[in-house]
């Protein structure tokens, strides 16, 4: 059992697993997802190459991020990762600990290198006046009877804990966020209200496991479109809420209230209202109709026994006789409506302004008005800040030990008689040997004015 802990918690082993996972994204990175693709084209790629798409799938390579492969990988990882924490406790206690072992290196110090000797007047005490000077400078200071030690920054080694456990945060945050996360997409046009019921969304959305959908009574109350020599340039939606407070919704401005929803705008639309009534005036059938028509496209939809489709000029305008729109601003709205029964014969195909009709077959089509719908991307999840609060601790753990890196010195004091004493001192560090090199030699002078005026006549 022992072997087999020390093998999981190798380095060896994490090196080995790292690999693996960046072999793993690489080919989600290279095949199409499930996740990315429409199903539309999955469906056409898979019927084009079945025999390689169901090759794929079996390996789990086009959905590779929640494959039972990542996964077990990913477990595999973490408990590495914590065998290698909970080994990597000891040596940082031991590290950290100030106890009189740290003094024995102090019979070495004459052979270790950088190594430098400095006298010390008969008026001072050599190892006193060396602790003063470590200790003014924020080491912690460790003192015998013949030498002292002294280590600046002490606490460096309990970064990598904290390096280590931020991962563990992040791990908790993603099956937190993953499993409680709420996504759909939403039509609303101005004056609707969103209430959070499910069916109001286009296509059934993605619903949580250990959380309920989210419950938001919001009014699209103003749509602006906004255009600019020709080139819409974006869109601005204003919510209202059942408190009468307004919440401005733009392309780069998402709406988030108090629960954590956000509502991103991805799409807009027009919304003529349209009735259909009889040859006496009495409405057949009528309702505000979101069509996706912008950008020359043909929507279709269908009012009692009729089809329509409807081509959308934004400005519309004729041109030696031909219709055509004149920019892309919503100065003239104007729609081209061809409408066919349930033999798929063309009763009409004809031009209409929002406030105007036209007749067909003994029935009257009119359309009063048009608004704007705008289509939301609605999310909300939990578990990001333990996400980002993980990226916190990494980036802590990382500047704690790289920048406020441990520095120890040692030095022994030895008797010069009449003269007084010298103390040979030397140093390390964890890192950057050559910047301790030159700290070492600025730590010296600074040293041997500090012994020059604390042995100089009062």
């Amino acid at each position: 059992m022992k072997g087999l802990l020390r093998r999981l918690g190798s380095l060896k082993l994490t090196v080995w697993i790292l690999v693996a996972l960046t072999i793993v994204f690489l080919s989600g990175m290279l095949i199409p997802q499930k996740t990315v693709l429409q199903r539309d084209l999955y469906l056409e790629w898979k019927e084009s190459v079945p025999t390689l798409v169901s090759a794929l799938d079996t390996l789990g390579l086009t959905s590779v991020y929640t494959s039972p492969v990542i996964i077990g990988l990913w477990v595999l990882f973490f408990v590495n990762l914590g065998l290698v924490m909970w080994r990597r406790v000891g040596t940082v206690r031991a590290l950290i600990a100030v106890h009189p072992g740290k003094l024995r290196k102090i019979e070495a110090v004459r052979r270790g290198r950088p190594n430098v000797e400095i006298r010390v007047p008969r008026s001072a005490d050599g190892t006193a006046t060396v602790g003063r000077f470590f200790a003014q400078h924020r080491f912690r200071v460790l003192t015998g009877q013949d030498g002292l030690y002294a280590v600046k920054n002490r606490l460096s080694p309990v970064a990598t804990l904290v390096f280590h456990l931020s991962f563990f945060l992040i791990l908790v945050g993603g099956v937190v966020s993953f499993y409680s996360r709420f996504t759909g997409s939403v039509d609303l046009a101005r004056g609707e209200i969103f209430t959070g019921d499910l069916g109001q969304y286009r296509r059934p959305p993605r619903v949580p496991v250990f959380a309920e959908p989210p419950r938001t009574h919001l009014e699209l109350t103003r749509v602006e479109p906004q255009v600019e020599r020709n080139t819409p340039v974006g869109i601005r939606a204003v919510f209202t809420d059942r408190q009468g407070g307004e919440h401005v919704v733009e392309i780069n401005r998402p709406y988030r209230d108090v629960k954590g929803t956000s509502f991103v705008i991805q799409d807009l639309g027009v919304a003529p209202l349209v009735v259909l009534l009889d040859r006496d005036g009495r409405e057949i059938d009528g309702a505000w109709v979101k069509l996706d028509v912008l950008q020359g496209a043909v929507d279709r939809f269908q009012i009692a026994d009729w089809e329509f489709s409807a081509l959308f000029y934004p400005d519309f305008v004729m041109i030696d006789g031909k219709e055509a729109t004149r920019s892309a601003e919503f100065n003239n709205p104007a729609f081209r409506i061809v409408a066919t029964d349930a033999d798929n014969r063309v009763a009409v195909d004809r031009t209409i302004r929002p406030g105007e009709s036209l007749e067909f077959d003994d029935v009257r089509l009119e359309m009063p008005e048009m608004r704007f719908w705008v289509r939301f991307y609605v999310r909300r999840e939990s578990g990001l800040g333990l996400v980002w609060t993980g990226f916190g601790l990494a980036s802590l753990g990382l500047i704690w030990r790289l920048v406020f890196y441990r520095r120890e010195y040692w030095a022994a004091t030895a008797g010069m008689g009449e003269s007084g004493s010298s103390v040979s001192l030397t140093g390390r560090s964890e890192f950057f040997k050559a910047l301790f090199e030159e700290e070492f030699e600025a730590t010296v002078e600074r040293l041997k004015a500090h012994v020059a005026e604390e042995g100089s006549p009062r």
